[in-house]
């Protein structure tokens, strides 16, 4: 009885002692436990992480810094060309610039206007290209926060260019929409009113003052038909903004597909044709044709070049996302 009783204490303070242990095990894993990863395997896996980062940044295709510099440029050239055809109108609007511009309308307008936007192209190149290249450097780059680092380095540079292309896309669309737009519909009137004045005997020598004068008894229609090109170019800008997130509008689909250029180009033949009728009219009658027929020709121009350059923007934007191998227009994408 003795030696029974003596084997169970020890089989007793056996089972606290390995009680104590487990407990103290459990404790010790805990405070292990208490942040995400311990320091020294934290910092490996940040290093491993940055070691394939800069690897795949060495071998990223270079067509996506083009992309996105690119369309940047393409965004500040045409908001300088709206800028500068607005300026264009205001100064056409009063008596005095006038004068002195009609004699140069529109090679001269063509030039300053081609110099100006190859100057801000360039000049938005330099800067989207510094833009990419900090991103690039910070999508690789290391600090003495480790966990910061493997939350930045989870996402690649690949991933992280794609993104910076995606954040352009709306504004890209939208800058290059309306500085077509803008100088279509000005020096579209201007060429029509060329061809109008050179059909009548003697015209030859005043052509480009009958133009400019043409185009300043016309500023309200060209005004109201450039305000509406901008607002279809923000319109589209923002459609294509928001179909990265949530699909694409019908509308949108409309306007890309194939027919959309031909019957646009139907509508400006139509437009082309009424509007030298009209004025054919306006010479024999020595009167301008009326406000609102002036203004629904107008209207009438200005949305099929909007049409046009709208279905040319998105079949190249839809190039575009082919050569960085996506297909945003098929499925949303999670840009968060």
């Amino acid at each position: 009885m003795s030696m029974n009783r003596i084997i169970l204490s020890d089989l007793m303070a056996l089972g606290e002692d390995n009680r104590r242990d487990l407990g103290s095990a459990d404790q010790a894993l805990q405070r292990a436990d208490m942040y995400r990863d311990d320091r020294l395997g934290a910092e490996a896996r940040r290093d491993d992480m940055a070691k394939r980062s800069r690897s795949e940044l060495a071998l990223m295709p270079l067509v996506l810094s083009h992309i996105f510099a690119h369309r940047v440029a393409r965004a500040a050239a045409g908001a300088a060309a709206t800028v500068f055809v607005g300026f264009v109108m205001i100064a056409i609007a009063n008596p005095l610039p006038f004068r002195v511009a009609r004699w140069f309308v529109p090679g001269l307008l063509g030039v300053v206007l081609a110099v100006a936007m190859l100057a801000v192209h360039t000049v938005a190149t330099w800067i989207a290209e510094v833009v990419f290249e900090r991103r690039m450097r910070a999508a690789i780059a290391t600090s003495p926060d480790v966990h910061e680092d493997l939350d930045r380095l989870a996402a690649g540079p690949v991933d992280v260019a794609r993104q910076l292309i995606r954040r352009v896309d709306g504004w890209s669309l939208a800058g290059t929409l309306a500085g077509a737009n803008a100088a279509i519909v000005m020096f579209g009137f201007l060429v029509f009113s060329l061809v109008v004045a050179r059909e009548y005997p003697g015209a030859w020598t005043y052509a480009e003052a009958f133009a400019g004068a043409t185009l300043a008894r016309n500023v309200v229609p060209i005004c109201l038909a450039l305000v509406v090109g901008t607002a279809l170019a923000l319109l589209v800008g923002l459609a294509c903004d928001r179909q990265l997130r949530r699909g694409t509008p019908p509308w949108l689909g409309v306007l890309a597909h194939r027919i959309a250029p031909i019957i646009a180009n139907v509508v400006l033949l139509l437009v082309w044709f009424v509007g030298k009728r009209m004025a054919h009219t306006a010479h024999v009658l020595g009167t301008m044709p009326p406000l609102t027929v002036r203004l629904a020709l107008a209207g009438a121009a200005v949305t099929a070049v909007g049409v046009l350059t709208t279905w040319a923007a998105l079949w190249w934007r839809r190039r575009e996302y082919a050569r960085v191998g996506e297909r945003p227009m098929d499925r949303p994408l999670d840009l968060a």
